[in-house]
């Protein structure tokens, strides 16, 4: 099974005792693939209300400056999608730079970040997301279940 597939799992799984120990596995299997390989499915970015096809939100009723800033992540999750990570953070730091108290930016630097191998930068941002996101949190709670496990259990 990939990670992708294991990682859908847990965003759609019922929060129960067997999450933990499903967590842990994911978190094995991620530091046993080789460095590279794609782990963020798409349900990581449905789950917030972005297209994974179009990279476009469902919803686009903002005023002007919160229009750039959800430009900036849509543009920053095509860079992800094409393995332009680099380009991803500099326009997922530009968007926190406009709203820093918002969890998106927050969230999607943290997808980033893992696939990148940035562990505990990823857990710093998941920890952000969720400190302003009080409603989703879900998706933000496995990812940030997963980097955890990944920072304490270091090659």
């Amino acid at each position: 099974m990939s990670i992708k597939t294991e990682i859908s799992k847990l965003l759609v799984m019922e929060a129960g005792p067997e999450i933990r120990s499903k967590i842990s596995q994911t978190g094995s299997t991620i530091l046993a693939a080789e460095f590279g390989d794609e782990i963020i499915p798409d349900e990581a970015f449905l789950s917030i209300g972005l297209d994974p096809k179009t990279n476009k939100f469902k919803d686009n009723a903002v005023g002007e400056k919160e229009f750039f800033y959800f430009e900036k992540c849509s543009s920053a999750v095509e860079a992800f999608r094409e393995k332009r990570h680099e380009d991803a953070v500099h326009l997922l730091m530009q968007a926190k730079w406009d709203f820093d108290d918002w969890a998106l930016a927050h969230y999607l630097l943290g997808l980033v970040l893992l696939e990148s191998g940035e562990f505990k930068s990823s857990l710093d941002q998941f920890e952000e997301a969720l400190a302003y996101e009080p409603f989703n949190t879900y998706p933000l709670k496995i990812f940030r279940e997963i980097t955890h496990f990944l920072v304490m259990h270091p090659n």
